[in-house]
């Protein structure tokens, strides 16, 4: 803190994030008074966080990335949590509404593999690899939205959403040719998209 660092901590249950919320509360107040004008706060995961808590992270300014670890486990975690507490883990939609901003990833190769369409498939149809419905449409993005988590909200994860993350004159950019339109094919197409093969 004294340096000035960046922090990123994962913390995956409501109970973690109660654990450590207060502590990072306190180091940010002792070292820069103002919580707020403390370095970026990254918090991974944050499947089942409330919405005080959500506040209190960008109160922090925190941002939260989410990762699609979870359609592995949908029924796993339906079975010992059940279905309401599925349909908010992580509550993506809320966060949103909250003015949170969310960074989007897929947590390789500790869980998932680097496959970003997994992840985008999971944003834009609420369901699991074996198609648990895990969302209603009230957790579940426009597509445009879940791309912004992945491009724009990843590159402000790290502070380089001045030169990266946007399609924009003067910003850096990778072009990829896939063998689908994201945009149109039908949600059980989505986690299948891949690059085209060049002739």
């Amino acid at each position: 803190a004294y340096n000035g660092w960046p922090t990123r901590q994962h913390m995956t249950y409501n109970q973690t994030i109660n654990r450590l919320l207060p502590v990072y509360e306190q180091v940010r107040r002792e070292v820069f008074g103002d919580p707020g004008s403390a370095p970026l706060m990254i918090i991974d995961h944050a499947e089942t966080i409330t919405a005080e808590n959500i506040e209190r992270i960008m109160a922090m300014n925190g941002i939260i990335a989410v990762q699609n670890r979870l359609i592995y486990q949908a029924r796993d975690f339906a079975a010992r949590y059940g279905m309401q507490a599925l349909s908010q883990s992580p509550p993506v939609r809320k966060m949103l509404e909250l003015g949170m901003k969310v960074a989007a990833g897929t947590d390789a190769t500790r869980v998932s593999s680097y496959n970003p369409w997994l992840s985008l498939a999971w944003l834009a149809t609420g369901k699991s690899l074996g198609d648990l419905q895990m969302y209603g449409d009230d957790n579940i993005l426009e597509r445009s939205e879940a791309l912004r988590l992945w491009t724009l909200n990843g590159a402000a994860s790290t502070r380089e959403e001045s030169f990266k993350g946007s399609i924009e004159p003067g910003k850096v950019a990778d072009m990829v040719v896939l063998d689908r339109d994201y945009f149109s094919v039908p949600d059980q197409q989505l986690r299948h998209t891949c690059s085209a093969e060049v002739l």
